[in-house]
């Protein structure tokens, strides 16, 4: 088990990671502030467990059945640790939220996809909710609904999967990052979506990688944003 910021004050929170040497790792996203994995996007402990064959193509690519017992027992060595509650990193893990959440008698966020449905309440009627995530051709209606996502519900989707430097880190683990490149070229897909459906009053960033590209978000776009770090930080003041 990795621990980040171990001295921080209150139990730690459990977050579920990939294995590490299995695959595509985007490990080149993890140096910005705001990922998931960097020691400095969270003001409180983090507890990180590995799931064993757990990686880009046997998560988002093709899912692979086996991660559900290997998360499983991840998910209940991080609750026997003491674990404030569990989460993942990343969005694609909300293919078991509901196994994962009646494993452990813990609070389960597997995914920032769980805010959509609370977001949309919050707009206006016919107001529609932008969805942005790493992969959107994996991205299915049986990710959405255990997300509490219905087909009434009002929500567009865009992928970054093709996007150059997301793609150029998926593709080459050895590539150099562009972080500002990167940032923008986020940014871009955002304002194409909103360009093409007027009616998104508000964004959720599926990937974990993304929130380092939240902020720029909102003040270029003048929209609210919702990402991991923001379920995050209200899950640890909820616990």
């Amino acid at each position: 088990m990795n621990f980040a910021k171990a001295n921080s004050p209150g139990k730690p929170v459990g977050i579920l990671k990939w294995e590490a040497g299995q695959g595509v790792t985007l490990s080149q996203l993890e140096q910005i502030p705001g990922n998931v994995m960097h020691p400095d996007t969270f003001p409180f402990p983090i507890m990180f467990k590995e799931v064993k064959g757990a990686c880009y193509s046997t998560l988002i690519e093709h899912f692979d059945p086996a991660l559900i017992q290997h998360s499983i027992h991840a998910a209940s060595e991080l609750a026997s640790a003491g674990a404030r509650f569990i989460s993942t990193s990343c969005g694609f893990n909300i293919i078991m939220q509901d196994v994962l959440a009646n494993a452990v008698d813990l609070p389960v966020c597997t995914s920032s996809l769980l805010q959509v449905p609370v977001v949309l309440k919050m707009l206006q009627q016919g107001s529609a909710v932008g969805i942005v995530t790493a992969d959107k051709k994996h991205l299915t209606a049986a990710h959405l609904r255990q997300a509490g996502i219905t087909e009434d519900m009002k929500v567009f989707i865009t992928g970054i999967e093709d996007v150059g430097e997301f793609r150029k880190v998926r593709m080459d683990p050895d590539a150099i990052l562009d972080v500002e490149r990167f940032r923008s070229e986020v940014i871009e897909a955002v304002r194409n979506l909103v360009g093409q459906h007027p009616a998104i009053k508000a964004i959720v960033l599926e990937c974990t990688d993304l929130p380092p590209c939240s902020e720029a978000i909102r003040r270029e776009l003048r929209i609210p944003v919702f990402d991991y770090v923001t379920m995050m930080n209200w899950m640890f003041a909820a616990t």
